[in-house]
This record gives structure tokens, C-alpha cells and sequence, in this order.
């Protein structure tokens, strides 16, 4: 059973000063990474010759420094999710600073986050796109920091003045939509629409979120939201019918499409529309189900009896 919610949000975009981290390939720093993951899962100063031959003791031990500046492993050397995506991708995130053009939102969903970064020119037109941003969300406070896994992970910003933002503030209205396959551990969301001032599209690009509970949570949505149309049956995990309300296509396949308006999904908040896709369907009490036993039968004999020969049927 899948599950597509669509909203409007407002997207904030304005031009900052920045410091990030871009995804870079490095193929020197992914092979340390790889030779710390074939071993415990740490870099040390006397593993990096294997990779860098030639280095002496003290320029060993800036590469093992230089790897935890930017975030690839701690101070002990232990490699950190950033180090291990490394590993496999070969990308390290390389940091810089400047003036970035940033699409941010607030909401249920998605949070406090960045949806979209650019790098601004110097007269603060649109210069080089960075890839979205996966996930990720501006700092509130000056000295503010965070880290993720994100294509872009923008460290913090650099003050102006007593706002972070030198460009001018506009803002935009665009689609979420939320897909997820109920009782998976993980959906994705995307947002798709233009943003003002020569900013060009968001990128619609399908991103990750993790689901807690899904089945409980969708029990919870289901027993208000699906009410107009049936029973959902929690220990089934189907949706209890009448057989007046489906059509021929829904009964023979137990299960049906339902579309939803403004129904709320808990904790994320409403949505404008929502559409159920492969909703498995069970009888709401046994008289149902009889019917829906006969109106199978009788199905299955006029189809069986469509295929006969002429000659069989005279």
C-alpha cells in the first residue's frame, strides 16, 4: 500500500555568507577511508604510507589531521558516517566560503532545512549550482554548527552586520510531496517549483526520511481519515468495506485507490490532497462477506462461461 501527500510550503531564499563543505572526489582520502574500514574502522598516522608511500612520521599524522578537519573521522581516528560514504564513493567534503545563494523551509516534515544552495556571484546573480542538499538545515545562531551526511553540509554562517544575509529575502511558494510505501522504514519527499529572481527550478530531486511506526502511525491516520469509506481493521491490516462501495475492478482485486482532501496525517500536519494506492480490502461482517463470495462466483461462471465454444454452449 503506497501513500502520496502533496502540500504547498513556503520556501525562504536569500543570499549569505557561508562556510560549507561540498562533496568533492578525492580518491587519496577515500582509499585511507577504505583501508580503515577493512581493518577496525580507524586511521592512524602509521596506516597512511601504505596509501601515501614516502611520508615521513609528521606528514602522516597531518593527513590523520587533515581527515578529522574535515570530518571524515574523530579525533581518536575512528571513521564517522561522512568517512565511511568516502569509502564508498570516493567524495570528501571540501570545505569554502562565500556568498551562497539558499532556499529554506519550515515544516512539519521536513523541518528548519535547506532545500536548494548556489553560489552567488560576486554582484549576487546566479553563478554555479551545488547538488541539493540531503538532508540539511541552516543554524540559528551565529556560532551555530551541525554536520550530516548531506551533499552539501553548510557549517555556519558568517555575519554581516547583525543579520547573516547580505542579498535580498524573497519568497516563493512550492510542492512538497511525501511518498511512502506504508510500513516501510523509510519514505521520500521532493519538492518541485520555480523560485523568484533568476534563482532557476528546485531540483524535484527524491530524497529520504526516515518513518517511526509506520503501521502504527497509519492505523491512527486511518481510523479518522478512511471512516467515510470503511473500517480500518488494525490486526488485519485491511480496510473493512461494504460491497456497494467498490466497483467490479475493486472486488476482484481486494484492494482499491482512494483519494483523500485535507486529511491529517499526525505528527506531520495537513495535507492538501493524499491518494492511497493498493489498499488491501477484507468484507465489513459475514453477510458482506457472503455477498462477496457470491458476486465472485457468479463473476468467475460468466467468465468462464464467455470462453466457451459456441458449440458447447448449444
Amino acid at each position: 500500500m503506497r501513500l502520496t501527500a502533496t502540500r504547498s510550503v513556503e520556501v525562504d531564499c536569500f543570499d549569505a555568507l557561508a562556510e560549507l563543505a561540498a562533496l568533492e572526489p578525492r580518491p587519496a582520502l577515500a582509499r585511507l577511508c577504505q583501508m580503515a574500514t577493512e581493518a577496525d574502522g580507524r586511521l592512524t598516522a602509521e596506516d597512511v604510507p601504505r596509501v601515501l608511500p614516502g611520508l615521513g612520521a609528521r606528514a602522516a599524522a597531518n593527513v590523520v589531521r587533515h581527515a578529522t578537519t574535515l570530518g571524515l573521522c574523530d579525533r581518536h581516528g575512528v571513521l564517522t558516517a561522512a568517512g565511511r560514504r568516502c569509502a564508498e564513493t570516493t567524495l570528501a567534503p571540501i570545505p569554502e566560503a562565500g556568498v551562497y545563494g539558499f532556499a529554506v523551509v519550515d515544516d512539519p516534515l521536513l523541518g528548519h532545512r535547506v532545500i536548494a544552495a548556489t553560489r552567488r556571484a560576486p554582484d549576487h546573480t546566479p553563478g554555479r549550482g551545488l547538488d541539493a542538499i540531503d538532508p540539511s538545515s541552516l543554524p540559528r545562531g551565529e556560532h551555530a554548527t551541525l554536520t550530516d551526511d548531506a551533499t552539501v553540509r553548510v557549517d555556519r554562517l558568517l555575519f554581516n552586520g547583525p543579520r547573516p544575509v547580505v542579498g535580498g529575502r524573497t519568497r516563493a511558494t512550492a510542492e512538497l510531496q511525501w511518498h511512502v510505501t506504508v510500513g516501510a522504514a523509510e519514505g521520500l519527499w521532493l519538492v518541485e517549483g520555480e523560485l523568484p529572481d533568476e534563482r532557476g527550478a528546485l531540483d524535484g530531486r527524491p530524497r529520504p526520511h526516515p518513518v517511526e511506526d509506520g503501521w502504527g502511525a497509519f492505523a491512527a491516520f486511518a481510523e479518522r481519515a478512511l471512516a467515510p469509506v470503511g473500517r480500518w481493521d488494525a490486526t488485519l491490516r485491511r480496510l473493512r468495506v461494504s460491497l456497494d462501495a467498490l466497483d467490479a475492478d475493486a472486488r476482484a482485486a481486494f484492494a482499491c485507490a482512494i483519494e483523500l482532501t485535507k486529511p491529517e496525517l499526525p505528527p506531520l500536519g495537513e495535507f492538501a490532497t493524499a491518494t492511497l494506492q493498493d489498499v488491501p480490502l477484507a468484507a465489513r461482517d459475514r453477510a458482506t462477506a457472503d455477498a462477496w463470495l457470491l458476486d465472485r462466483l457468479v463473476a468467475a461462471v460468466r467468465a468462464d462461461a464467455a470462453a466457451w465454444p459456441r458449440a458447447r454452449v448449444i
